[in-house]
């Protein structure tokens, strides 16, 4: 079975001052990144200004820019107007620097939004509340980005604030009402920075949730590819196992008999050993091409086992039902793997294999008793990887099932349960 590429991970839209989003550049490729990666890199969204926020945004600071020009142009002579305009200028300057400065700058962006806030509220009151602008602009920008810390716009706000306090006590002859209504403007900027804030953080939410769901499918399209290379190698292996080790078998028994000088045994053994091995190809061949199905059935498997000199009796009771390809394939492994060890271990033994049908479960028993002759050389070519693979297989049916192993001093048995329902 194929598996799909893994998808390309893609970044959350970016935010511009203005509250649009518009779309982040992707990683050049690769599996998504992390969870908390995704998490900084979504509260980091606003990177950039759109175009319609930058000029709306300039436009607001030429307009007090031209007016306090102008102001500083008529005047007279230098005099504390002269100073309060200059003041206002700087605001505007820092505005414009706050504008067109990338944000990850966050120094300059800082510096910039401060200087709006303090020399924008020193002079808002001499201005006739003109340098309001900056002030409110800073924040709004300030309180309005996630990223960066929620008491770091409200302390730009109160500042603000205190500022008007300030100069209603030094320049009394101002009216209340004015630096009031000052102070007010500064809360409706807080609070329509907090909740532009809230919604980008709404907007980020759901582009995180989509990118950790984007991450939750990178995961299972890798854990699906690793599951079908351990089957593929589980197959691979089994087939191996039982051919090559039932070619051995023959080749042991061709060179016994030719040097007794039986040439008919020998060549009925060539031949019984050349169908096993087309048979170990062309189930080769199938497990290359992912095709699960084994080609041989439960009576050739037998019939293989007896040709090469073993010895196997089935037994089968209860009332046999259809089984899925998964759950055949996993039974026809099982016997196969079984069968394999017994010539393995235990050559010339007979092996007792029994299947039991019930309503819940089909249960396949396999049964090699001790040989008592030296140990067989084939056993120490094992690395225990069949057993390994046939646990795996098993645990891995739709229904579930169940492999116990009983090793005592007079036999080996293999029991495979497999759940019906």
């Amino acid at each position: 079975m194929s598996t799909p590429a893994p998808s390309q991970g893609t970044r959350p839209p970016s935010h511009d001052e203005s509250g649009d989003a518009r779309p982040a550049a992707p990683p050049a490729g690769g599996p998504p990144p992390p969870g908390d990666a995704l998490r900084r890199q979504v509260l980091a969204a606003d990177t950039g200004h759109s175009r319609t926020g930058q000029i709306l945004n300039l436009a607001g600071a030429a307009v007090v820019a031209f007016v306090l020009a102008n102001q500083l142009v008529t005047s007279p002579a230098p005099s504390l107007l002269t100073l309060v305009t200059w003041l206002g200028l700087v605001a505007v300057a820092a505005w414009v620097v706050r504008v067109f400065v990338p944000l990850q700058r966050v120094g300059l962006v800082t510096a910039a939004e401060v200087v709006m806030t303090v020399c924008g509220a020193l002079v808002v009151v001499p201005t006739g509340g003109l340098t309001i602008a900056p002030v409110f602009a800073a924040i709004v920008m300030a309180i309005g980005r996630p990223a960066r810390p929620l008491g770091y716009g409200i302390g730009l706000a109160a500042t603000a604030v205190a500022l008007q306090g300030v100069f209603l006590v030094v320049r009394g002859d101002f009216p209340a009402v004015l630096v009031l209504g000052m102070v007010a403007v500064f809360v409706l900027a807080a609070t329509l920075g907090f909740s532009r804030r809230q919604s980008r953080l709404a907007t980020a939410g759901t582009q995180l949730l989509a990118a950790e769901r984007l991450v939750a499918a990178h995961d299972r399209v890798r854990s699906a590819a690793f599951e079908e290379r351990a089957r593929i190698a589980r197959d691979i292996h089994d087939v191996l196992a039982h051919s090559l080790g039932g070619l051995v078998v023959q080749l042991d028994a061709i060179e016994a008999l030719l040097e007794a000088g039986d040439v008919d045994g020998a060549a009925s053994r060539v031949a019984a050993g050349r169908r096993l091995a087309a048979s170990g190809l062309r189930e080769a061949r199938s497990v290359v091409s992912t095709l699960a199905v084994p080609d041989d059935d439960l009576a050739s498997l037998l019939a293989d086992h007896r040709e090469l000199g073993g010895t196997v009796s089935l037994v089968e009771s209860g009332d046999p039902r259809p089984l899925g390809r998964e759950q055949s394939t996993a039974l026809h492994r099982a016997v196969q793997e079984g069968l394999s060890n017994a010539r393995k271990h235990a050559p010339g033994m007979p092996v007792r294999a029994t299947i039991v049908w019930d309503d819940a479960r089909v249960l396949l028993t396999l049964t090699t008793p001790r040989s008592p002759g030296p140990r067989s050389p084939l056993a120490a070519t094992g690395a225990g990887h069949g057993l390994t693979g046939m646990r795996a297989r098993i645990s891995a049916l739709p229904l579930g099932g169940e492999v116990r192993v009983g090793d005592d001093a007079e036999a080996f048995t293999v029991a495979v349960a497999v759940a019906l329902r």
